[in-house]
């Protein structure tokens, strides 16, 4: 009768699969952090224009 018990603990190796539903919900959250950068990334953009203005700094070195 033991060995029986055996097999009824397979029905508890369906609940392992439920793990892995879990780490599902972790790629979810990383994702909402990548929206973040993007609003992170106009940012510095305008700072790309600030270099522009370097040439003009060309201007009294004339």
């Amino acid at each position: 009768m033991d060995p029986q018990n055996t097999p009824v603990q397979d029905p508890t190796a369906p609940v392992v699969p439920t793990t892995p539903v879990v780490e599902p919900t972790a790629p979810v959250t990383t994702p909402e952090p990548e929206t973040t950068d993007t609003t992170v990334v106009p940012g510095p953009v305008p700072v790309a224009e600030v270099p522009t203005e370097q040439p003009v700094t060309e201007t009294p070195a004339v």
